[in-house]
């Protein structure tokens, strides 16, 4: 286990705008999927909704849910890298199946809730003219409570969380699509009662 939370990043895909969007066709329950709760019998079924940009990591608009590429799925498994499993899928556009290949990535590692007496308080300035807001720096967790997973969830969370040698793998691989914020400088507000 590392001895320093500053080896995990989160892992996003960007929120381009241009980039291709897909969601989940109704029936599914996506965050169960995503946890690797609900293993579905038949390929999952993606629809595109937007965008053009054909990447490596596709945002689905659910928090930590993404369908990602052969070339994605082919670093993951080369690598040997724990934690993760990609579901058969079809993406249709306009009933007409594309993106042969592309799984959709479900998150099996696990570690405990992210905790906020781990993150340093600070003030976050606003995003329009105004005073700053309270907030916390980093979404962290005990590495206690980690299972070891290259790639994990946190409890409670849809935080796809990666350990620096995926992020470092994929970033080779020239891995189109995929962000990465080491959770450690990750700044979130957090509300006051």
């Amino acid at each position: 286990m590392p001895e320093s939370l500053d080896r995990f990043y989160l892992l996003s895909d960007g929120g381009s705008d241009r980039a291709l969007r897909v969601q989940l066709a109704s029936g599914s329950d996506v965050y169960s999927v995503l946890r690797g709760e609900t293993i579905p019998h038949e390929p999952v079924i993606l629809d595109v909704t937007s965008g053009k940009g054909v990447l490596d990591l596709i945002g689905t608009g659910h928090a930590g849910i993404y369908l990602v590429s052969p070339k994605l799925i082919s670093v993951l498994q080369t690598s040997g890298f724990s934690g993760w499993r990609g579901l058969e899928s079809v993406v249709q556009r306009k009933g007409e199946t594309i993106l042969p290949g592309y799984r959709l990535l479900t998150i099996r590692g696990r570690s405990g809730p992210i905790e906020d007496g781990r993150s340093e308080r600070l003030l976050i300035p606003s995003p329009a003219a105004g005073s700053a807001v309270g907030g916390w720096r980093g979404i962290l967790f005990d590495p206690a409570t980690w299972d070891g997973s290259d790639l994990f969830l946190p409890a409670n969370t849809f935080h796809t969380i990666v350990l620096d040698r995926v992020r470092d793998a994929l970033l080779r691989a020239g891995i189109t699509g995929a962000e990465f914020e080491r959770i450690t400088d990750i700044e979130r507000m957090w509300s006051v009662s």
